[in-house]
């Protein structure tokens, strides 16, 4: 890796940003030495180069005269391009008219298509949250439960036992999935309003 003294940056082979400015700097130097070398705005029938004014009569560069005949040519292929290019604009114009109504439509359907699903995506959040809420909410209320349903030690009916684990993850489980249930109902129907 070799360090660029003038970016501040270290580099593989060249710097990015050198290279990028080297690159733009020929650009620069390439377009100033074709405008010196084509000063004009009409090529030459002579010798090529771009190197005429509008009606000149003679080429600056080779000293060729430049006849009458040549600008009606150059004139006449000027206006028919013009005529062309204003045809072309033309029809892209009445084409934009008449599909506004379709892309307007479009846009549209899009629009709306885009409000549902954010709907629908708050919707199923709520939907969620409320899955797991319920679900932490009414499981801890089915473990309390049969929790509850303990005996206590020394009263009439005691057979020595308490609470199962089994009992105890049953609860929870039947809680977990009621509330889940449940609270993914309430959340979608408060989601989606």
């Amino acid at each position: 890796m070799s360090y660029c003294k003038i970016h501040g940056e270290y580099y593989g082979y060249v710097c990015e940003d050198c290279g990028t400015a080297e690159w733009a700097l020929r650009e620069t130097v390439a377009a100033a030495a074709h405008a010196q070398a084509n000063p004009g705005d009409y090529d030459c029938p002579h010798c090529r180069y771009r190197s005429l004014r509008v009606n000149a009569s003679r080429c600056p560069l080779c000293h060729g005269e430049i006849e009458g005949g040549y600008w009606n040519d150059v004139f006449a292929r000027e206006k028919a391009e013009a005529e062309r290019k204003a045809a072309r604009l033309k029809a892209e114009a009445d084409e934009e008219r008449r599909t506004a109504p379709a892309r307007a439509a479009e846009e549209a359907r899009r629009v709306t298509k885009g409000r549902q699903r954010r709907r629908n995506e708050k919707a199923l959040n709520g939907a969620g949250v409320g899955a797991t809420l319920g679900g932490i909410a009414l499981g801890f209320a089915g473990c309390v439960s049969c929790a509850s349903q303990m005996q206590v030690a020394g009263t009439p009916g005691f057979q020595d036992h308490i609470v199962s684990p089994f009992n105890l993850i049953t609860g929870l489980l039947i809680g977990v999935i009621g509330g889940a249930l449940i609270g993914a109902f309430i959340g979608f129907l408060i989601g989606s309003e």
